[in-house]
């Protein structure tokens, strides 16, 4: 049954790569982050010689000094491509800055890039990429959270989100996080 699972993923990952390629969504691909929205980049990790980065995006000239909740979001890609920064969830880092959040879009090494022979009768390169990606998640939430003062954050504001590949990462790590898993010891307790 597991094995059946991890396909159904997988396959359904895929599946949404091909689509989006031969179907793209007019006019979102080309949508740009808004004028009234600033973009920095920082590095928050070096793990097997990839550098992996991080952008926040937030509003201009706020003028209020609250803090603000945060989005941590990881992108698709079955594991095997995509960017933190691709013009498709430009829509997406719009909206939630706009309504008073602070985005944060991270890199996380894609396991499954250059990897062959991936099937039902060999997920083990599924669940490595899996596991990659779970630790640069978490990697990436301790970076957001040590930073959170200076970046204007509230630490107990902070949300997971994802696409595809980066949304089945970011439930799986809320399962090993609320499981206790030893993976998931890198983030404070109280998170």
């Amino acid at each position: 049954m597991k094995f059946f699972i991890w396909q159904i993923i997988l396959l359904t990952g895929l599946n949404t790569i091909a689509m989006s390629q031969r179907f793209p969504t007019p006019g979102i691909r080309n949508q740009a982050i808004s004028p009234s929205i600033s973009k920095q980049t920082f590095l928050y990790a070096v793990k097997d010689s990839n550098k992996l980065g991080l952008d926040v995006y937030m509003m201009k000239n706020t003028d209020t000094p609250a803090k603000k909740p945060c989005v941590i979001f990881v992108f698709g890609g079955a594991f095997v491509t995509g960017d933190r920064d691709d013009s498709v969830y430009n829509g997406y880092f719009n909206f939630l800055a706009e309504h008073g959040y602070i985005v944060v879009s991270i890199s996380y090494r894609l396991g499954l890039k250059g990897v062959r022979h991936v099937s039902k009768f060999s997920i083990k390169p599924l669940v490595n990429a899996l596991n990659m990606a779970i630790d640069d998640v978490f990697d990436a939430t301790n970076w957001v959270i040590n930073h959170s003062a200076e970046l204007g954050i509230d630490s107990s504001e902070i949300l997971l989100s994802g696409s595809s590949s980066g949304a089945i990462t970011v439930l799986t790590a809320e399962f090993e996080k609320a499981n206790e898993y030893e993976a998931a010891a890198k983030i404070p307790a109280a998170f």
